[in-house]
């Protein structure tokens, strides 16, 4: 009988579930992940081949939970970056959430309406960084709009 070696997708699945259980699915993924940038998983496979079993442990350390904390906005005018400091979905000080993040990141990349509106900006594409301060538990934005 041949195994297939689980990935770390798998783990996470396994560990979070995909399903509509109790807490599970993506929600369940939300939840857990929101604002534990450093979280890892580290997996742990046990085979019994006399019992045709296989057991996982899986170990997560979620670390600091990040708040949003400063901007840093290059290559917009000052009203295009005021725009994008109001339009972002994250409040200074509150929960990072990765997801809305990227969410955010994405309408940026597709010249979404409802961030910029009408606004003469053009770029092509933007930069963007994250910069945890694991000290005060906080993440900076960085956005260069080229």
């Amino acid at each position: 009988m041949e195994r297939k070696q689980p990935t770390l997708i798998d783990y996470a699945r396994l560990f979070f579930g995909t399903e509509s259980r109790s807490g599970g699915g993506w929600n369940g993924v939300r939840r857990r992940a929101r604002g534990y940038l450093d979280a890892t998983i580290e997996p742990k496979t046990a085979f019994d081949e006399a019992a045709q079993t296989v057991s996982y442990k899986i170990l997560v350390a979620e670390g600091p939970q990040y708040h949003m904390g400063g901007w840093v906005i290059t290559g917009l005018s000052t009203n295009g970056e005021q725009r994008v400091r109001a339009t972002f979905p994250i409040a200074s000080g509150d929960i990072f959430d990765k997801m809305k993040y990227q969410d955010f990141l994405l309408a940026l990349q597709n010249h979404s309406k409802e961030i910029l509106g009408d606004l003469p900006i053009h770029y092509e594409n933007v930069g963007h960084w994250l910069k945890p301060d694991a000290a005060k538990k906080t993440v900076d934005v960085l956005l260069d709009f080229k």
